[in-house]
């Protein structure tokens, strides 16, 4: 999905920031990143991400709303991913 940016990081009170795309995990590109955690289905058949797997895992999923100038309000879709080493 363009415009779409996914963040992992340590569990914190505040979600963060996302990642940018030259931002995914050294030898992942952010697409594979994204597969990693969401998951995928091919060919019909479903393959869960570390999400379904992993209860350390969450998902946070936002909407940021920026103003460019007076007349323009640019709202784009954010997912932040936090990791609790505490579960």
């Amino acid at each position: 999905m363009p415009g779409r940016k996914d963040h992992v990081q340590e569990s914190k009170p505040d979600p963060g920031s996302p990642i940018e795309s030259g931002q995914s995990p050294p030898g992942y590109t952010l697409y594979q990143t994204r597969r990693l955690l969401n998951g995928y289905v091919s060919r019909g058949t479903p393959y869960p991400g570390l999400l379904e797997k992993c209860p350390a895992i969450s998902l946070f999923d936002a909407t940021v709303t920026e103003n460019a100038d007076d007349r323009v309000t640019i709202r784009r879709r954010e997912q932040y991913f936090t990791f609790n080493a505490e579960v």
